[in-house]
């Protein structure tokens, strides 16, 4: 069942714990206001510093992603969590 999985995976240790999914929140969330205010006000500079923060973002993902890789080739017998 779904209570008992979750239990048992609640035991184990992350397998990756330095993930900063808040901090790629944080930085959408400000990317989404500004893409609003862009359309709003046709700022086209603030158009192009959301773009940049979107390629921003895009790395922090490839990094996260490739520790996740890393650590998996670690302990590959360990679940994600």
């Amino acid at each position: 069942s779904i209570a008992r999985r979750a239990r048992a995976y609640a035991a184990l240790q992350p397998l990756v714990s330095t993930l900063d999914f808040p901090e790629i929140a944080r930085r959408a969330s400000i990317m989404v206001r500004q893409s609003l205010e862009t359309l709003v006000n046709f700022d086209v500079a603030l158009a192009r510093s959301v773009i940049a923060a979107d390629a921003e973002i895009d790395r922090l993902h490839r990094g996260m992603y490739e520790q996740v890789k890393a650590a998996v080739k670690v302990e590959p017998d360990q679940d994600a969590q």
